[in-house]
């Protein structure tokens, strides 16, 4: 947490909204003008406040809450100084390199005072400047003051596994790892972005650099963000479609791709075991958590402690899986069953995930780390397998279209014919059903077939108020999944590609990392991606498509890798995902709570929906004749948001056109 300000109270009033985060430590740095107060050099009794005089004529005050996992001791307390430079850090997360490069810097005459990785990266800084960043294998959200040049740097992993926001007006300049700790400074106006709401209905977050509010910010994944005297510069250091360019390249057999996949992978898990307390693994039963955790044990001294959640619908439930895994890699097993009841958290965990988000498995991923929690501090996870092996579903339907596309036109102007008079849903006909939305999407160009879609733009244009409409003047949500895609094709990538950096660059960030990272800080517990490690993920570039998606199987090469270490029903298994039975929820326990909520005085009063639309779509749902279960979980989710963040107030404002067209992908 940073601010350019003179008011130390109410910086340690807003780095306390993160304790969640940091529930180990804090401290709080104020570089302050002598006009500001007379200020002198000052260090408060615990050692937790420091004030100290500043050359320049405004005010810095940095603030940090510490989750402890390297080097438990009061010196690696932040913020942290470089007694050479007088330059400052806060940071958040892990360098796994961090031995490595101190090494390197030890040889280069550089003397440490701790040893965590948080002084690694700040002498790191001092050694290469803002070259630094490329020598860093983590995740991380980090700030340095540089006083030599006058300028404050903000830095952000290059997969965006730990957030960072940003808010700047006339007066001052903000930052913080999440958006809740700004709002506890008096003067800043929550003005709402209809683009936000426009993007979240479409994807189920917040994509992009905007927040949900229109003078916040995020410092995209792989970028920098430079403050000086008053003006930004941001700075990409990171594109993963480099190493794609270069896809078959290498000329390796599939027997060496096995080999190499598997290796890496293997050396990744290993890299994240380094710890000063005790380590986990989230297990679903899924081919990526289940390949993380047989690493895991072969590397590890004593058996792991993994951790499984599932649910009393069958369909839904993994545990199956996840109990053989457990067997065959002899871990320390624990286990929690998901209800309804449950989703009483949901305003909880809005207040967490400080922007409105709609992906369900939020909740069963907060309640899987209070779980984790109870036993370690650290946990590994899957993540990241299906965004480097083109796992999802996506991928087979893609590859579907491909087969579609050859039918005979007359052919697929009959199937066309035959499913366009069915309704949208039919518990009786789910296969049909399937078909007509298959159908549907096959003839849309293929960047504009978001698989993942909540409310298409027809839906959406039912749904808003005349006043929503004419505050978003025309917004496209899928505007940057077209130039995405464009650029793509313009690199000359398949689809298979097209498809991937669509996801490493977009879900991955906005949506995997932001509900991996809220729901386990939210317990003080750190998440670790071995699939997420930035060299694996370049190898994998390179690797041709087709030992990814080969004709119906997906993950091909990674499947090939691990058959020798998982067992067979593990390998053989289709695809689950971490779903929740939100429609079937909403259909009975939770019936009650989505009408209260959605058609409650407040939300219908915010003006952004027609009050019969929604009705409509209530009503429909609850027949049981269409299946409207994720648009009104996401309908749910804004509002509970709104209830946080916003009590009855909502200021709609409209949208600049210029920002919209010149916004990142």
């Amino acid at each position: 947490m940073g601010h350019l300000t003179s008011d130390v109270k109410e910086l340690v009033g807003a780095i306390n909204t993160l304790r969640h985060r940091g529930p180990d430590d804090w401290g709080l740095v104020a570089l302050l003008p002598s006009r500001a107060g007379g200020y002198q050099s000052a260090v408060a009794p615990d050692q937790r406040i420091t004030i100290l005089p500043a050359p320049q004529s405004w005010s810095l005050v940095l603030g940090h809450r510490r989750l402890s996992i390297i080097d438990l001791s009061s010196a690696g307390r932040q913020p942290m100084r470089d007694q050479e430079t007088g330059s400052w850090l806060t940071f958040n997360g892990e360098i796994y390199n961090y031995r490595e490069l101190r090494e390197d810097l030890l040889s280069r005459g550089v003397k440490f005072r701790s040893k965590t990785d948080s002084e690694v990266l700040l002498h790191a800084y001092r050694i290469w400047g803002l070259e630094c960043v490329q020598k860093f294998r983590g995740m991380f959200a980090f700030a340095i003051w540089d006083p030599a040049m006058n300028r404050l740097v903000l830095g952000r992993d290059r997969i965006g596994k730990k957030p960072l926001f940003y808010y700047q007006d006339n007066n001052s300049f903000m930052f913080a790892s999440e958006l809740k700790a700004f709002l506890t400074i008096a003067g800043l106006e929550r003005q709402i972005n209809p683009r936000a709401i426009h993007d979240y209905l479409t994807f189920g977050y917040v994509p992009g650099e905007q927040s949900i509010f229109q003078n916040v910010h995020k410092v995209l994944p792989g970028h920098l963000v430079i403050w000086k005297q008053g003006e930004l510069r941001k700075q990409s250091y990171w594109d993963p479609s480099r190493g794609f360019s270069r896809a078959g390249s290498l000329g390796l057999s599939e027997k060496a791709w096995c080999d190499d996949t598997r290796d890496r992978l293997e050396e990744c898990v290993k890299a994240r075991l380094v710890s000063d307390v005790p380590v986990g693994a989230f297990l679903s039963g899924g081919i990526d958590s289940s390949a993380i955790v047989a690493f895991m044990a072969k590397h590890m001294g004593e058996p792991v402690k993994t951790f499984s959640i599932g649910f009393r619908e069958g369909s839904f439930n993994e545990l199956e899986y996840a109990r053989v895994v457990a067997r065959h890699c002899k871990t320390n097993h624990h286990e929690y069953i998901v209800d309804p009841e449950a989703a009483e958290l949901l305003p909880r965990l809005a207040w967490y995930l400080d922007e409105p988000f709609a992906d369900a498995s939020i909740l069963p991923t907060y309640l899987l780390a209070q779980l984790a929690r109870e036993h370690v501090k650290v946990v590994l996870t899957g993540d990241g397998g299906d965004e480097s092996f083109a796992g999802y579903e996506s991928y087979l339907a893609e590859q579907y279209v491909e087969w579609y596309g050859k039918v005979p036109r007359p052919a697929r102007r009959l199937i066309e014919a035959i499913l366009s008079p069915m309704p949208e849903s039919s518990s009786r006909n789910a296969v049909l059903r399937r078909a007509k939305r298959f159908v549907e999407k096959a003839s849309m160009l293929p960047e504009r077939r978001e698989w993942r879609m909540i409310f298409p733009n027809t839906a959406k244009s039912t749904l808003y108020s005349s006043d929503m409409r004419a505050s978003l003047n025309g917004a496209d949500s899928l505007d940057r999944r077209v130039r995405s895609f464009q650029d793509s094709k313009g690199k000359g990538f398949d689809w298979i590609t097209q498809l991937q950096l669509w996801d490493l660059q977009v879900y991955l960030p906005d949506d995997l990392m932001v509900k991996t990272d809220r729901a386990t800080m939210a317990h003080g517990l750190e998440a670790r991606c071995p699939f997420l490690d930035h060299t694996f993920i370049e190898r994998l570039a390179e690797m041709p498509s087709d030992l990814k998606v080969r004709g119906l199987n997906t993950k091909y090469i990674l499947k090939m890798a691990l058959k020798d270490i998982l067992p067979p029903e593990i390998l053989s298994r289709s695809k689950q995902g971490f779903a929740v039975p939100v429609s079937r929820w909403l259909r009975g326990e939770l019936r009650e709570m989505a009408e209260d909520i959605l058609l409650s005085a407040p939300c219908v009063g915010r003006g952004y929906f027609r009050r019969q639309s929604v009705e409509d779509l209530l009503r429909a749902h609850m027949r049981g004749s269409v299946d409207h279960g994720y648009k009104i979980w996401a309908l749910i989710s804004l509002e509970l948001w709104h209830q946080s963040f916003m009590g009855t107030t909502a200021k709609l404002a409209p949208v600049d056109m210029e920002s919209v067209a010149t916004a990142s992908p």
